[in-house]
């Protein structure tokens, strides 16, 4: 054999052999993971699902949405704390959204106003 191809390579009872190599060291990925507890109302028009993240402050990190008015279903996602807040202090502003751009009726916005309320009642907004 020419000496380059020797290394990495033993030579046991007159028969050549590649050494072995140690498994490399794999190391543990660590990945960042959140728990959450879910809170859900639905009726025939919606399901509001609260997301609490109970990794670390136990504090409200968002809620699905699901409109049940359209096929297929439309999920959004609202992660705007301070738009839960004004909602449930009747902001205009923040009503008039949920009126115009979310197409919600005056029974959508109360319901959603009561799933806050109760969201608040349990130390989570």
């Amino acid at each position: 054999f020419p000496s380059h191809d020797m290394e990495g390579r033993i030579q046991i009872n007159g028969t050549w052999y590649v050494k072995e190599q140690p498994d490399p060291v794999v190391k543990e990925r660590q990945v960042k993971v959140f728990e959450y507890k879910r809170l859900v109302y639905e009726d025939s028009r919606f399901c509001f699902q609260a997301n609490i993240d109970i990794t670390g402050n136990e504090q409200l990190d968002c809620i699905e949405v699901t409109d049940k008015r359209v096929k297929p279903w439309k999920d959004e996602t609202w992660d705007h704390l301070g738009f839960f807040r004004r909602c449930l202090e009747r902001d205009p502003d923040s009503l008039a959204t949920l009126r115009g751009d979310k197409g919600f009726s005056d029974d959508d916005v109360e319901n959603f106003i009561a799933f806050l309320k109760e969201i608040k009642k349990r130390g989570w907004l």
